[in-house]
């Protein structure tokens, strides 16, 4: 009897995991690698498809982080020079009148593309970037107009050597809309911690 008893519990057992298993299978979704690649969007693509008309980040360091992600783009991935294209034309609609007033759009992508292919050649990398804490941003006003001072650092790999580059942001606020635009910026010295 206890035989009968264990055969039984057993087949019980063994039913209810593959009833189990069948219902497993039937409700859930199996995705191949290629189709998880399709339906993840790539830093750049994210880029790409941001329309800052309507999504135009609120704060000047949201501003730079965008703009960073930007530029570890152009120095990290390869990029066909339509995509280069974009990246830049994105990058430009940051840019204060001024800035681009200043600097031609074809110009300024030559330039680009010789700065970028530089990099390629020394075999440089962007590793890291940082933009300054929301508290430690200065706000003056300039000519009458709203400004913001951003401090970045970039974490270059050049083979086993690392430098760090800083640079300083200045950020006008545009009349028309109220948007943080980037209308100047300067290397700067280490900070000190002072």
């Amino acid at each position: 009897m206890k035989k009968a008893i264990r055969i039984i519990v057993v087949v019980c057992i063994l039913v209810a995991l593959g009833l189990g298993y069948y219902w497993y299978l039937s409700n859930h979704t199996f995705t191949t690698d290629a189709q998880k690649e399709d339906s993840e969007v790539s830093e750049l693509q994210d880029i790409l498809l941001t329309d800052l008309s309507t999504n135009y980040p609120e704060t000047p360091r949201a501003v730079m982080k965008l703009y960073n992600r930007i530029l570890t783009l152009y120095y990290n991935e390869e990029l066909k020079e339509n995509e280069l294209l974009q990246l830049f034309r994105q990058q430009r609609e940051l840019y204060d009148d001024d800035m681009i007033t200043a600097n031609p759009e074809d110009q300024a992508f030559e330039a680009l593309k010789v700065e970028v292919n530089g990099y390629k050649t020394k075999k440089l990398s962007m590793r890291k970037t940082e933009v300054s804490d929301s508290r430690d941003i200065a706000y003056k006003k300039v000519d009458g107009r709203e400004c913001a001072y951003v401090d970045c650092s970039y974490f270059v790999r050049e083979d086993n050597a690392f430098t760090y580059t800083y640079m300083e942001y200045c950020l006008r606020e545009d009349e028309e809309d109220g948007r943080w635009k980037i209308c100047a910026y300067w290397q700067t010295d280490a900070p000190t911690d002072d």
